[in-house]
């Protein structure tokens, strides 16, 4: 509530201005446009400058249309909207460190160089460049992630950068679920104090900015800390909801 003064001097509460959950619907439809160019871009006539291009407005568009959101839904939370923008692109700083880091300092020796290759061969033969057919015997443990690093590359591009900002954003969403959680479970907790924590500390910002199991890993411990939260205030739908995703 604002503060004003009436005819007498005299200060009396303004109203809040509400902030509509459809505020960010433009930007997201304009970061859904921009990501069917890309997707149509990177599968009929490749370019990695133009796929990189397009990625970086299909992010920002996407992260402003969720900072509006996540405004009007914690409307107790005013500063959430620009410091989640800033975490996102301070989280997208640190995959691109954790790349070079392995491209210039471990010379691409890594775990996320063995996913990009089984990435690569995903890619090029669900896009028919190559009939060679890679199959797994189940998609469990590092099958997985061979799979899912396949996936990203189809709808993202044949990139390795873009491998690792993808996950270094899944990663990212893990740190959102891990807040969102500790305030539902710990209501009086400083909220703008444990955000940036969580979205700040060096160890968590760097080290799972990369393709490979602690990106997903966090993802999957956020979205079971969330949903055990809501499951113990009694919210059953919304915890199980939640919980999938993060399931084994």
């Amino acid at each position: 509530m604002g503060r004003a003064r009436n005819g007498f001097g005299r200060e009396r509460p303004t109203p809040t201005r509400q902030r509509s959950i459809w505020a960010g619907a433009p930007y997201f439809v304009v970061a859904a446009g921009l990501f069917a160019i890309m997707f149509a871009s990177s599968h009929w006539f490749p370019s990695p400058v133009l796929s990189r291009a397009l990625r970086a407005g299909v992010r920002l568009f996407a992260t402003l249309g969720a900072s509006r959101y996540l405004l009007a839904k914690h409307p107790d939370e005013p500063w959430l909207g620009w410091i989640f923008v800033v975490a996102v692109l301070v989280k997208e700083f640190a995959s691109y460190l954790r790349y070079n880091t392995l491209v210039n300092s471990y010379g691409e020796v890594g775990d996320a160089s063995i996913f990009d290759k089984f990435g690569q061969r995903y890619w090029a033969n669900w896009t028919g460049r190559s009939n060679l057919v890679s199959i797994v015997p189940n998609v469990r443990k590092s099958n997985f992630l061979r799979f899912l690093t396949g996936v990203v590359y189809y709808l993202f591009g044949n990139d390795m950068i873009a491998g690792f900002l993808v996950f270094a954003l899944i990663a990212f969403l893990g740190s959102y679920l891990w807040y969102r959680a500790t305030v539902e479970a710990v209501p009086f907790i400083d909220k703008r104090l444990y955000f940036l924590v969580v979205m700040f500390v060096p160890s968590i910002l760097f080290w799972p900015s990369s393709i490979g199991k602690e990106a997903v890993m966090q993802f999957a411990i956020g979205s079971a800390a969330l949903a055990t939260a809501h499951l113990l205030n009694g919210k059953l739908i919304r915890g199980l909801l939640v919980g999938i995703p993060g399931r084994g």
